[in-house]
């Protein structure tokens, strides 16, 4: 008997495709979660803890057909808040690609696909 196993690969397409359509001259969408809209998290393998954290996706972009998370911490405390484009381009930003990361990848593509919509400026 053979089983029906999940292919996420039309989604990632779908989802690369709409990215690089709406990143703009920036070549990113803005999606921190300061904007008031439905938060997008991705969960990425952390060696010290030995499991899965979960992050806020801060921003999308797709560079060489890559689609790449910026990713922030969830704190109690304290929440980092990017002001300018350059923040998110800067040598500190932390983008990830979702594909061949260490990013748990149908969780974090899912979050993407059901929110970046709401991100997009016209």
């Amino acid at each position: 008997m053979m089983k029906n196993i999940p292919d996420f690969n039309p989604l990632y397409d779908e989802v690369v495709a709409y990215v690089k359509e709406h990143q703009g001259e920036k070549g990113f969408i803005n999606c921190q979660p300061s904007l008031g809209w439905d938060i997008i998290y991705a969960v990425m393998y952390d060696d010290d803890f030995g499991a899965g954290v979960e992050y806020f996706v801060y921003a999308v972009r797709v560079v060489n057909d890559d689609l790449e998370v910026l990713l922030e911490p969830i704190t109690r405390t304290c929440r980092t808040i990017y002001h300018q484009d350059e923040d998110f381009t800067s040598q500190d930003a932390n983008w990830v690609s979702v594909r061949w990361g260490d990013v748990y990848y149908a969780h974090t593509l899912l979050n993407i696909a059901e929110a970046i919509d709401e991100y997009v400026e016209d």
